[in-house]
């Protein structure tokens, strides 16, 4: 099955054949002349492994490179990697193998894969390809050459890429022959991503389970605008990132087709021409679609993009008044040209040009036009004069400029070629070993600490305080660090590097066991590709959320817009990678066990061709009254759109209308209709945009709410209660301190309505806190939910959470506190009201197998709560100890220990009274690894770090959450 490439080599021995056989050498002869052959041989091997390495050919004509056994030290060796590239550790690589000169072609995978189409842009190799699709075709090739392939270990990639060298670089010549390690396509790993081990390693496979499968050489964000200025980051030897084994790109050209017009659409005219802005002066990144109702900009004003470099085309037709020849003069800052037929005007720069445009025109007969503008800085100019016989130029009237449907289907297709035109294609492709893999074990895997130690019961969640009676809590929801602490801080703190200062766009559930989840994104800046989701768990009787844990990340792409939805049992997290090459609108997971293990990531299906729309979910889930699930999602500028699967989330497809506001919330009306409110950079009159849909998302009628309009870094929530009322919670101004007439108070509110959102009792909400940023603080002139979310308990309690604190807050009341006239001052708001629990008992989880799995204790206190009293205990299936607590009245007290699977120790707990405590983590060796204390929820004193062998690597000084200098 081979085409052997390798060089021809004639046989070769120091004296001539003839004496050799007729036994005429002496024996000192022959020997020193076999010892002079395996000289050469030993040479010949040299020779061949460092510059010629042996190849072949395959059926497939694949070019197949031996790569021999070796040693090489793994991870960041120039200090200038990312912290998943550590520890740096030595690896054996135990047997030899064959590895691909280049990634797969498009033509190889198509003898796979007859229908693949591949992406023009990284023609001639394969991208799109998922893990599963790369593996199957490893198994046919195998089959079809009789000989094992396979995609290569994350080792042996980063082996062969690095070919003795402690530096890459992406355009060098490889010592080994092979091509295009780290500038083609990004390539699949056999191995699950997940931490190194500072232990030695032989042919290393991995991690036992994760998220994703590792992906090498390059970026799987696009940023296309930063791309150059990141390559060089990311394009090395060492660079990890990993993509779920599913994900194979999703491409909108594929489902572009061209619009059908049909004889009515002529025939529905609208008023003002309709077509396409871009963020660009170049008529590229298109941002939205719309009207233009008059070519002059002094009449439109503030509709003009608020842009430096824009573009812009538009099309319909004029209908004259008059018959008669008409010229027509067209003036512009930039360029600019109106196209009738086959003749073009050119504009004029800000002055009237001396040649126009005559035209023959009858009256009320439609003349079709199409304009183009493009702006480049300075103030926008654009107008439209004619010039009847006898007469002087004026402005062409805004009322004699229509479209009809079919222009805006045209328009419409030309906007979704240009969306999927802007729109990063998947670049994920791979490359293939010959050789066995290796029987190495995989690396155990430790759950976040989130998703360990999980209850399944529910006995008492519907237990709470008295319904009839006003009750509020305020709590902290974040410690500080890591919320607004540089990432410096975070790590000295004891956090892991994932945690980032801007902790946002959180999502929120209640679980089955009445825990509460809350998932938020972690990051700088929002746009780069570090960003990644953090979570926090409020177990149900404990009165403080546990601290946030690493989450879910794809790495080295934007996780971003945690969206979590309960639905009967099954929790499920929606979220997206914003900048991924080869984005789904969204993707999902799925839990069943109250958020303690997840399914696999799941991709939507999208049928039909979508409209304009940002990859990003905003804060609501829900089904219509016909089971149809329904996810809000941000459209294109201040627009909204649900997106829907009648099938169970097998299909999707755009509902097809848009709100009038980005981050819009929504909820189903008991009649079947949805109402959305909000969210930001929009309003109607001065007030929140509101909007009803009737037809299920397909169109939106928007009109004024009563409540103040919202901009950056704002986001509303709204929900329906178990009362049958409307919860809704907002700003009472809008992040620049704009409030419409009729508001004085500043700050937030919570509101509730009995009739559908028609009218609102409004309650100022206490509690609230400026924005983290006090310059943002300054012009707000009031606290601010930031980016909101609420849900309700089976037990009635309302849970509220923010972002954009200092930290993130949580609120929990009932409707008797929004109803009455009850303020609570702040002291009172933090403070628990329970003092003694009645009756305490005790609680069991066992295993399938009959094992104990944890006991724990708690009971229902004096203020109506279930609250955990007493100590904890969990198990690993082989009975050794998992974690160990005790609370008194839902707040833990003492020493709390958790360990791992081994029994070494991962952290402790030294819970001291008046809310100081001490927080300490190990090394697998059992070495400290930091040490901080904590005051109520904040880092207080000296934070060290220790390396593996005891030797101090970092500390600082904390006061109130904050670093001190010096």
């Amino acid at each position: 099955m081979w085409k052997c490439v390798k060089r021809k080599r004639k046989k070769w021995l120091p004296f001539p054949p003839r004496l050799w056989q007729r036994g005429i050498l002496s024996f000192h002869q022959k020997r020193l002349a076999v010892g002079l052959c395996m000289v050469f041989v030993l040479a010949l091997f040299v020779s061949c492994r460092t510059d010629s390495p042996e190849t072949f050919t395959n059926s497939l004509g694949m070019r197949m490179i031996r790569i021999e056994p070796g040693n090489f030290r793994m991870g960041d060796l120039t200090g200038n990697g990312e912290w998943d590239e550590h520890p740096v550790h030595q690896v054996k690589i135990s047997n030899g193998f064959w590895i691909s000169e280049t990634e797969v072609t498009i033509e190889q995978f198509q003898k796979f894969r007859s229908n693949y189409r591949g992406i023009p842009r990284y023609a001639p190799y394969a991208a799109g390809i998922s893990w599963e699709d790369a593996v199957a075709f490893c198994r046919w090739l195998s089959q079809r050459e009789g000989h094992t392939y396979r995609l290569p270990t994350e080792a042996e990639w980063e082996y062969v890429c690095r070919a003795g060298r402690k530096t890459v670089l992406p355009q060098e010549t490889h010592p080994w022959g092979v091509k295009n390690m780290l500038s083609g396509v990004l390539e699949w790993c056999w191995d699950w991503y997940g931490p190194y081990s500072i232990e030695e390693q032989t042919d290393p496979v991995g991690a036992a389970s994760g998220w994703t499968r590792v992906v090498r050489s390059g970026l799987p964000d696009s940023l296309e605008k930063r791309l150059k200025e990141l390559a060089p980051q990311f394009q090395r030897a060492s660079n990890r990132a990993g993509l779920p084994l599913n994900f194979d790109g999703w491409v909108l050209t594929r489902m572009l087709q061209p619009p059908q017009i049909l004889p009515q659409d002529m025939k529905v005219t609208k008023p003002g021409l309709w077509g396409i802005f871009y963020d660009s002066d170049d008529w590229t990144n298109p941002t939205k679609e719309g009207p233009l109702p008059v070519i002059d900009s002094r009449s439109i004003g503030y509709r003009w993009p608020h842009l430096n470099d824009w573009s812009g085309e538009w099309q319909g037709f004029l209908l004259p008044e008059r018959t008669g020849k008409v010229l027509f003069f067209l003036i512009a800052d930039s360029t600019a040209w109106l196209q009738v037929g086959d003749k073009k005007l050119q504009a004029g720069r800000k002055w009237m040009p001396a040649k126009g445009l005559s035209l023959s025109v009858e009256a009320n007969r439609p003349l079709p036009l199409q304009l183009h503008y493009r702006h480049n800085g300075g103030q926008s100019y654009l107008k439209l004069y004619w010039q009847w016989p006898g007469e002087s130029p004026e402005i062409v009237p805004a009322g004699l400029f229509y479209h009809n449907q079919a222009d805006e289907k045209q328009v419409r297709y030309r906007f979704q070629k240009a969306l999927a035109a802007a729109q990063a294609a998947p670049a994920v492709g791979f490359r293939v070993v010959m050789g066995a893999l290796p029987s190495t074990p995989p690396t155990p895997v430790q759950k976040p600490f989130v998703q360990q130690c999980v209850k399944h019961g529910g006995k008492y969640v519907q237990v709470a305080p008295d319904p009839t009676k006003p009750y509020f809590r305020k709590r902290y929801l974040f410690p500080v660090p890591p919320d607004n602490r540089s990432i410096e801080e975070n790590v000295a703190a004891g956090f892991a590097p994932v945690f980032r200062p801007h902790n946002h766009s959180p999502g929120l559930v209640v679980c089955p066991n009445g825990d509460l989840l809350a998932v938020y994104f972690s990051s700088i800046k929002e746009d780069e590709p570090y960003v990644s989701l953090i979570a926090s768990r409020l177990r149900f009787g404990a009165d403080e959320w546990d601290f946030p844990t690493p989450f879910l990340d794809i790495p080295d792409a934007n996780d971003t817009a945690p969206c979590l939805w309960r639905d009967g049992n099954t929790i499920r997290l929606f979220w997206s990678n914003l900048h991924l090459r080869g984005n789904y609108p969204f993707q999902w997971i799925e839990s069943t066990d109250n958020g303690a293990s997840w399914s696999a990531v799941h991709y939507p299906q999208i049928v039909g061709t979508p409209g304009p729309f940002t990859p990003q979910p905003i804060n609501t889930a829900f089904k219509g009254l016909d089971g149809t699930w329904y996810l809000s999602c941000d459209g294109l500028g201040p627009s909204s759109l649900l997106w829907a699967s009648t099938d169970g989330g097998k299909h999707w497809f755009d509902t097809g209308g848009r709100t009038p506001a980005r981050h819009t919330t929504f909820v189903l009306r008991r009649d079947g209709s949805i109402l959305g409110l909000g969210g930001k950079n929009a309003d109607i009159q001065g007030y929140m945009p509101m909007a009803i849909s009737e037809d299920e998302g397909k169109s939106w009628q928007a009109s004024a709410s009563p409540f103040p309009p919202l901009g950056t870094n704002q986001r509303p929530t709204v929900i329906r209660l178990q009362s049958g009322r409307l919860f809704f919670a907002s700003d009472f101004q809008r992040f620049d301190g704009y409030q419409p007439p009729g508001f004085a108070h500043r700050g937030a509110f919570v509101a509730l309505s009995d009739d559908e959102g028609k009218t609102w009792h409004i309650k100022p909400l206490p509690g609230v806190q400026p924005h983290e940023n006090p310059e943002h603080a300054q012009r707000m002139q009031g606290g601010t939910l930031g980016y909101a979310v609420a849900r309700q308990a089976p037990n009635g309690i309302i849970h509220l959470i923010t972002s954009m604190n200092d930290p993130c807050l949580h609120f929990e009341m009932n409707e008797a506190w929004i109803l009455s006239d009850e303020m609570p001052d702040e002291t009172e708001i933090l403070q628990s009201r329970a003092t003694q629990i009645n009756q305490v008992k005790t609680f069991r989880e066992f295993y399938p197998n009959g094992k104990l799995k944890a006991v724990w204790h708690g009971g229902v206190a004096d203020d109506g709560r279930f609250l955990l009293e007493g100590e904890e205990i969990w198990y690993y299936p082989t009975g050794q100890k998992q974690w160990e607590v005790t609370y008194h009245l839902g707040r833990k007290i003492g020493m709390e220990t958790y360990w791992d699977a081994r029994g070494h120790k991962l952290w402790e707990w030294e819970h001291q009274a008046n809310g100081r405590s001490i927080w300490r983590q190990y090394w697998e060796n059992g070495q400290l690894k930091s040490e901080s204390f904590w005051q109520n929820g904040r880092c207080q004193g000296k934070a060290r770090r220790w390396n593996r062998q005891g030797q101090l690597i970092q500390q600082v000084t904390f006061q109130d959450g904050n670093k001190v200098e010096g």
